[in-house]
């Protein structure tokens, strides 16, 4: 008995489902490269016929007659942890060591410096971890491609479609691969990078990232950002050396005349800002004297610091309260879309959506599981850089650090 092959397409997408739902690695449909348009082979309906009158029971059948990939032997390396790295990193610079000959100086330096190299440390080695997962995330979403670029072809030669069909999902597929070949570069610079920063040479070369950025530890985002300005300030020594100056300097000036140096400081400002001109003050005018002048000077430098301080500590808050909602947020939506991809096969699987809408499904699922990473991401530097302010470290605001990542490939042309 012949089936009509046209009316009986849809045995031959199942291959996409079957790699993209049924528990098949996505990277087997990557291991070829999407077939061209001068793919012309001619095609025997006969044989074609007789072929899917063989599989009795539809797509199950041609999933179990599908070849397996064969798995790559995978070769152990060492794995390399945060800890491992800052230690690492560290053993390199032996002049950031304190030593009892050290002046105060030179150990508040040592001290910054150290800090500067953890975080520095730190921020590459999540660079690269996201990085690796980001091109893994790549070559699922090039083998989702793949795969419709495949079953474009196959429907083309059964007269299902049009070429113009199939092109549409030869630019996905291409597009894919185009990403993919950025994220791939992406984390090989990442990794350079951390490599670069660990001073590391062959063979400490191989060494293996984990699979997943760790919980991010330190002080939660709901705590009172007042407490942790002044936990900031009490860890800070340029703040608390230039507090400790002005008070100095202040306590060996008559503070009666210190106070009319102040209004009359802020009179010259007012009357500059009124009328956009410099501001002048007379210094022939008492109370003026040069130790006034250092006082008040060391004052508002001290002000200035705390002012700085205190706004970058908030700031570092509020970016680790937005990226960890942006993370819930995210994360509902990827629980969304798993759940959306689970009803589309099951749709699929009563003939009710097509092998396209299935593949739209897990584009989307795909593309919510890199904005997931990236989110992640965002908030384990967020709380990196929040922890290194009330160590007393610089603040160097990580921003948007995520390496890029493919883009999602949108909505495919519909067909049976």
């Amino acid at each position: 008995m012949f089936f009509d092959l046209r009316a009986s397409a849809r045995p031959w997408p199942s291959l996409a489902a079957a790699l993209l739902l049924c528990g098949a690695p996505l990277g087997a449909a990557a291991q070829h490269p999407p077939p061209t348009l001068a793919d012309d082979t001619p095609f025997d309906w006969r044989e074609a016929n007789d072929t899917v009158g063989r599989f009795l029971r539809g797509h199950i059948d041609i999933l179990k007659a599908e070849p397996a990939p064969t798995a790559r032997p995978v070769t152990a390396t060492p794995l390399l942890d945060l800890a491992q790295a800052q230690q690492i990193a560290l053993s390199r610079q032996p002049a950031l060591f304190l030593s009892p000959g050290m002046s105060g100086a030179q150990r508040l330096a040592a001290q910054r410096d150290t800090l500067v190299l953890r975080q520095q440390v730190a921020q590459a080695w999540a660079d690269a971890v996201v990085s690796a997962q980001l091109a893994q995330l790549g070559a699922e979403t090039l083998a989702a491609a793949q795969a419709g670029a495949e079953l474009g072809r196959r429907m083309v030669q059964v007269g299902s479609w049009s070429r113009a069909q199939w092109q549409r999902e030869q630019v996905n597929a291409l597009q894919a691969q185009l990403d993919l070949d950025r994220t791939q570069q992406a984390a090989h610079a990442a990794r350079e990078q951390l490599v670069r920063l660990l001073a590391l040479q062959d063979p400490t070369l191989s060494f293996s990232l984990p699979a997943a950025l760790p919980q991010a530890v330190g002080t939660p985002s709901n705590t009172p950002v007042a407490s942790l300005e002044d936990q900031a300030l009490g860890q800070h020594m340029a703040v608390i050396a230039a507090r400790q100056h002005a008070q100095r300097a202040t306590a060996a000036v008559d503070r009666t005349s210190l106070e009319a140096l102040r209004r009359q400081v802020l009179a010259a400002a007012t009357q500059a800002a009124g009328s956009n001109a410099t501001a002048v003050l007379d210094t022939n005018q008492p109370p003026w004297s040069h130790e006034l002048e250092q006082a008040l000077a060391a004052e508002r430098e001290a002000q200035r610091l705390e002012a700085q301080l205190r706004s970058q500590v908030r700031e570092a808050w509020q970016q680790l309260r937005s990226s960890e909602a942006r993370v819930g947020t995210q994360t509902q939506l990827l629980r969304l879309h798993t759940e959306l991809q689970a009803d589309m096969q099951r749709r699929y699987n009563g003939m009710l959506k097509s092998t396209w809408d299935l593949l739209a499904s897990a584009r989307e699922r795909l593309a919510a599981q890199q904005a997931l990473l990236q989110a992640q991401h965002s908030a384990w530097l967020a709380q990196l850089t929040l922890n290194t302010l009330l160590a007393g470290g610089e603040y160097r605001p990580a921003g948007d650090a995520t390496p890029s990542s493919s883009r999602a490939t949108g909505a495919t042309a519909q067909g049976h």
